[in-house]
């Protein structure tokens, strides 16, 4: 029988960016990140979704500019 798999796993941050995170979670507690590890997860999900636009943009582009390169010889 296989083990399940993790829900969560760790990951390693600088001190400095960690402590610039909680202070800004202090000073800003009108934001709706309530620890580190919640502040990194939203910065992660919005970081690849971001990628994704940017590479799904990237391979639209390329392909219409080898259509364009194609048909226009």
């Amino acid at each position: 029988m296989s083990k399940p798999e993790p829900k969560f796993s760790q990951v390693s941050l600088p001190a400095e960016l960690v402590k610039e995170i909680e202070d800004f979670i202090v000073e800003h507690p009108e934001a709706i990140y309530k620890s580190v590890g919640e502040f990194v997860q939203e910065a992660a999900r919005l970081h690849m979704q971001k990628l994704g636009e940017i590479y799904t943009q990237t391979k639209v582009d390329s392909f219409v500019f080898l259509q364009n390169l194609l048909t226009n010889r």
